[in-house]
């Protein structure tokens, strides 16, 4: 069914909308529009072989998936030097770039400072295709553009924190190490993709997004973030456990934009970041998004700031050669490089400048001490409706992702780590409308992982020779899913399954079944039962340790896919014409097999697997919209996390790390054309955590976190068509506090200027 004919959305206007400017300001684009297409004829043609190249593909894998899953080791030679890339490449040369959204005709997204919030937007995260973010079964919570404006930062995880179930914590400021955790079952279980291609680093110790989830920067040109909570599996494929998190950036608009927006702050803190995108929505666009950020840090209670620098770039392209065809790229890059910070000390009875009893917080070790770190995702699609009952795509990607440590040693040298991953996809989705009330996606995903590591063992000596440990791991994948539409609309249900062989969870399966039903005054009643896994690493499969002049094989290549299993029951209930919505979930999720650092049998340490965890809670939000022009937004989340001890152990442990309870109160206020205010009061409860004792030697010690509340505010100022003038400042009443045992920045004030065009 057309989203666009069904459930209107309400929309509620936050600003005025600008004039349209004068036709002559384009009259040289207009120019050069002609020109192109005086060209598409010819551009034509090359897109039709760069079409037949991309099906040509397409079809050799489906016939060796689907007549022989063996057909992993019968290509995988063609893997391993990747012709198919350089054949996406040479399609993209001939026919012009593509994105990574597995719908096609994605909606344009207006400004966001001159635009209506759409409450109800499409979205993709939920089922893979396009749906209405009310038709969403599942916990669904959407960050549009306005909101992402008015806040003022250019560091999108950040923003994460406003949804309900998200636990969002960042040790030390601007660069530092930040994590996700929704649900409380562990920020490795958090999948996140960037307009549906997903991010990954391979070379991680638990195949996770964590190392470089601090460098994600740029929002100019993001039209929204999609969270969904909850275990999604059979849609979203390993990791998928905890929910996901996707960025939808601006796609299929008409017009220029451009922008450049300069920030100062305190500790030397400077953030550039611009945009210049040009389209036709029925025909091309193109979107170039570069960020630079660098600040000295704060130096805390160490003698050296916590140094940070990050270069990035985001590109993303379309090609719509006829109707119903469209060729689209996304690509992602950052490179950044930050101090290695010192680990926060426990010391009994004694007090810091801070005010925190018996914490010594961190500080950059010495200037020379580095991690420099690089992620690249580059994704092809080709995607056509033939008719109005089916579609498909054709998806190529791929990933890299490195990590180099430098040491300072007493000779005068560098001891030097080196961790490098590398990813494949392949993959065919294909979405059938048989009818009006049922929808059939199906396709399957062939990926291929490659692992790295350069050590540097006899450096105690002052040879500083370097040795390379190489892996690798395939893995094909099958998905199906029923989408269905009953009693007029009331009831909508949706079933999944995904099929998985070799990479480390060969023969697993996961399944998803949920389902809405909206009662006649729009009260909307869901619910869902699913399952989960996370495929081990390569790490954790075949991981080689280095220690005192001897390397130990840590992996085991026999360790199971970790399996989660659960379910959750929510409500939503609109009020006052829908000027109040009120939410509440209940939720409850287990997993098992967990893997985990221990003693191994002929070895004092390796991964081995046996445990349990468990988390259960509750999320509740409100929506209220006192006027047109502004917007109150509340989220609550309580969660109970605990892990067995040891395998098959009746004692359970609370998880570390992880507060019992979290509140976001959001305000987002245009009260003239010309002004926008924004706040955001976040409260963090206690919190258990794990710091190092005194000295070397000691065992490390469990450390109480006081609870606290942070409030950070944003103005905006519209000077004239081209001109914003901004300031915010960050945790207003200067309040103390740690995460993760490290100490939190206190009060800061930033300000700068955006060029519009």
């Amino acid at each position: 069914m057309d989203p666009k004919k069904s459930l209107k959305p309400l929309t509620r206007p936050l600003a005025r909308p600008a004039a349209s400017p004068s036709r002559s300001r384009f009259f040289i684009l207009g120019l050069g529009v002609k020109a192109l297409s005086w060209v598409r004829t010819f551009l034509a043609v090359r897109t039709f072989l760069a079409v037949w190249a991309f099906l040509a593909v397409w079809a050799f894998f489906t016939v060796r998936a689907f007549f022989e899953v063996r057909a992993i080791i019968l290509v995988r030679p063609l893997l391993g030097v990747r012709p198919l890339l350089g054949l996406a490449l040479l399609g993209f040369w001939l026919g012009g770039p593509t994105s990574l959204i597995f719908a096609q005709n994605s909606q344009a997204t207006p400004d966001a400072t001159h635009l209506t919030a759409t409450l109800d937007p499409i979205v993709v995260v939920g089922t893979g295709d396009q749906q209405r973010a009310s038709w969403s079964t599942k916990s669904l919570t959407v960050i549009p553009a306005r909101e992402i404006a008015a806040r003022q930062t250019l560091y999108w995880p950040a923003l994460l924190a406003t949804s309900p179930g998200v636990f969002y914590a960042n040790r030390g400021g601007l660069g530092q190490m930040t994590t996700v955790n929704i649900r409380g079952v562990g920020a490795k279980y958090a999948t996140f993709q960037f307009n549906g291609l997903k991010l990954q680093d391979v070379a991680d110790t638990h195949g996770a997004f964590t190392y470089f989830l601090e460098d994600q920067m740029g929002t100019s040109n993001i039209a929204r973030l999609e969270v969904l909570r909850g275990s999604s599996g059979a849609v979203h494929g390993s990791r998928a456990i905890g929910g996901v998190v996707n960025v939808a950036t601006d796609q299929w608009f008409d017009g220029l934009k451009a922008e450049y927006r300069h920030e100062l702050g305190p500790f030397g803190t400077q953030i550039q970041n611009a945009r210049l995108a040009y389209g036709q929505s029925d025909y091309f666009y193109i979107d170039l998004n570069p960020v630079y950020a660098k600040t000295k840090g704060p130096r805390f209670a160490g003698a050296y700031g916590l140094f940070y620098e990050n270069r990035g770039a985001s590109l993303t392209a379309g090609y719509k050669p006829t109707k119903g065809i469209s060729l689209e790229l996304t690509s992602l890059f950052y490179a950044a490089t930050r101090a290695t910070a010192e680990t926060p000390t426990y010391k009994p009875g004694a007090r810091d400048d801070f005010g925190l009893d018996e914490l010594v917080p961190q500080g950059a070790v010495n200037p020379h001490n580095r991690r420099k770190g690089e992620v690249s995702q580059l994704g092809l699609v080709f995607s056509q409706e033939v008719n109005p009952a089916w579609d498909y795509a054709v998806t190529i990607a791929s990933g890299q992702t490195q990590r180099r440590y430098y040491v300072e040693t007493t000779f005068n040298g560098f001891n030097k780590s080196f961790y490098k991953g590398e990813t494949f996809n392949l993959s065919t989705r294909h979405n059938v409308r048989p009818t009006d009330w049922l929808t059939v996606n199906l396709g399957w995903e062939l990926e291929t992982r490659k692992y790295g590591r350069l050590y540097t063992p006899f450096s105690a000596s002052g040879n500083f020779t370097e040795v390379e440990k190489r892996f690798k791991a395939h893995s094909l994948e099958y998905f199906t899913q029923f989408q269905g539409v009953f009693l007029a609309e009331k009831l909508r249900t949706v079933v999944g399954l995904r099929s998985v062989a070799g990479g480390g969870a060969r023969g697993d399966l996961a399944y998803d079944l949920s389902a809405a039903y909206y009662f006649p005054d729009l009260t909307k009643l869901r619910a869902q039962f699913a399952t989960g896994y996370r495929a081990p690493s390569l790490y954790e499969l075949y991981g080689v340790s280095y220690s005192r002049g001897v390397f130990t094989v840590v992996g085991d290549p026999d360790l199971k896919p970790e399996k989660s299993r659960g379910f959750e029951v929510g409500l939503e209930r609109p009020f006052w014409d829908e000027r109040l919505t009120v939410g509440v979930t209940y939720f409850y999720a287990t997993i098992k097999d967990i893997i985990f650092s221990g003693p191994r049998p002929g070895q004092t340490r390796g991964f081995v697997q046996g445990q349990k965890s468990q988390s259960q809670g509750v999320e509740a939000s409100l929506t209220f919209w006192p006027g047109d022009w502004v917007k109150v937004a509340a989220s609550y989340a309580y969660v109970k996390a605990k892990n067995q001890t040891t395998p098959n152990s009746s004692q359970w442990t609370r998880v570390l790390g992880l507060p019992k309870s979290v509140f976001n109160l959001s305000l987002v206020a245009n009260p003239t054309p010309v002004l926008t205010f924004s706040g955001q009061l976040a409260y963090r409860g206690a919190t258990l955590d794990s710091v190092d004792g005194p000295t070397a030697s000691s065992p490390a010690l469990l450390y109480r976190e006081k609870a606290a509340a942070v409030l950070d505010l944003a103005a905006t100022y519209q000077a004239n068509d081209w001109l914003k003038i901004f300031a915010k400042v960050n945790n207003v009443t200067n309040v103390r506090y740690t995460v993760g045992s490290f100490l939190a920045p206190g009060a800061a004030f930033y300000g700068g200027l955006s060029l519009t065009y």
